[in-house]
């Protein structure tokens, strides 16, 4: 828990499409690829994957189904501080939300 980075809070307005309106907090965990083993809960989450981060930023700002829908304030939060920590070329974990 040390690891994890708070970044922002972030209004979630959800309800028009099926979720509830609340507020996120977001934070980065970086870990190598390579290396981390995921355990995945399934409580929330329904797949995960590594992608670059120019793939995850066209996917979520296309609207792409696979991907749980964030608004433009948190797209534009999460990729100005994700480039600030971090180079285009690494990948992330990206989770896809029930």
């Amino acid at each position: 828990q040390d690891e994890l980075v708070f970044c922002f809070t972030c209004p979630a307005e959800q309800a028009g499409i099926g979720g509830c309106n609340c507020y996120e907090d977001v934070y980065f965990l970086e870990r190598d690829s390579e290396k981390c083993q995921i355990k995945m809960g399934t409580a929330e989450v329904t797949a995960f994957k590594w992608i670059h981060i120019e793939s995850l930023e066209k996917a979520l700002r296309s609207g792409n189904e696979e991907y749980v829908p964030r608004s433009s304030l948190y797209l534009d939060a999460f990729f100005k501080l994700l480039t600030m920590r971090t180079t285009a070329a690494m990948p992330i974990r990206q989770m896809t939300s029930r």
